[in-house]
């Protein structure tokens, strides 16, 4: 979720930055086009972490990074992270159609991180794959193929031949690369049951109906006593009696509510849960029957 959420914030201030010439007027365009390019890297360098500490987790939940590795990887980060907004990064721009950042004695900083992080990734993901077998295979195959070709295309385009050999020309393309490691997500979602989202769809579907129940609850006893009594804003017995039998309705058909659509939620979605307690209970009384 984390790498999903900074890959947001990182294309849009990518995409502003490129498009500043076209939203703000001439004098200030470099200058914002400037902040937004810094931003952009700030928000790469967090990008860099999330993607490495994903891939060393998966598919557990729990990062099993040793502590003091996590803290020097964190620490070195957000000092990245502030090198990266700072002059010391992009000193200024070049062109600014098309964007032409000059790098800083910053950017060695970043490509430290991008390089070791980024690479160890890469290694983790093949030497995960290799020894994997049966489905966890084929989810670390479209996991390694989307990140390695979209990181890949983002270093060679926006790092590689931008500050090594002053060539511009394939940043625009920067959301194109997200879209294909979306994309090969989304396939092995699907297809392969990648990450465990079902728990996520169930707390949406049924936190969304109860929100629903409790506003649509609440409305109508107040339009049932509007359209009966006539409307009135001041706070008087009647509203206290429409807010007392709005609750009383809210709190008797809560739990049942939530009850039933956590249910149907795993009936027709998914496969319901099960109490390992239950279970481990039933198979000792049938082992001791047989």
């Amino acid at each position: 979720a984390l790498l999903i959420i900074v890959t947001v914030f990182w294309l849009f201030a990518t995409f502003i930055a490129q498009k500043s010439g076209s939203y703000f007027e001439i004098p200030y365009a470099a200058d914002y086009a400037l902040i937004f390019v810094r931003i952009a890297m700030f928000f790469a360098a967090l990008q860099i972490l999330s993607l490495f500490l994903l891939v060393h987790t998966f598919p557990n939940v729990a990062i099993k990074l040793n502590r003091r590795v996590l803290n020097f990887l964190v620490a070195y980060t957000l000092f990245v992270m502030g090198v990266a907004i700072s002059p010391y990064m992009f000193t200024g721009l070049k062109t600014l159609s098309p964007i032409d950042p000059i790098p800083g004695p910053g950017i060695g900083l970043f490509g430290v991180l991008a390089l070791s992080l980024v690479g160890s990734s890469v290694f983790l993901l093949v030497k995960k794959t290799k020894h994997a077998v049966g489905v966890l295979r084929q989810q670390l195959f479209y996991l390694s193929l989307g990140i390695i070709i979209t990181f890949g295309l983002i270093a060679l385009s926006n790092f590689l031949l931008l500050i090594l050999f002053q060539n511009n020309k394939f940043i625009f393309l920067t959301p194109v690369y997200t879209l294909i490691l979306f994309g090969i997500t989304s396939y092995a979602i699907v297809a392969h049951h990648l990450f465990d989202i079902r728990l996520i769809i169930r707390r949406t579907v049924v936190y969304s109906a109860m929100l629903g129940f409790t506003l649509g609850t609440y409305s109508l006893v107040i339009f049932i006593f509007a359209a009966a009594f006539g409307g009135e804003n001041a706070f008087n017995t009647k509203t206290f009696f429409e807010n007392a039998i709005a609750a009383i309705l809210i709190a008797i058909g809560f739990q049942p509510l939530q009850k039933w659509l956590t249910q149907a939620t795993d009936k027709y979605l998914f496969k319901a849960e099960y109490n390992p307690q239950e279970v481990q209970s039933e198979l000792s009384q049938q082992l001791g029957q047989a």
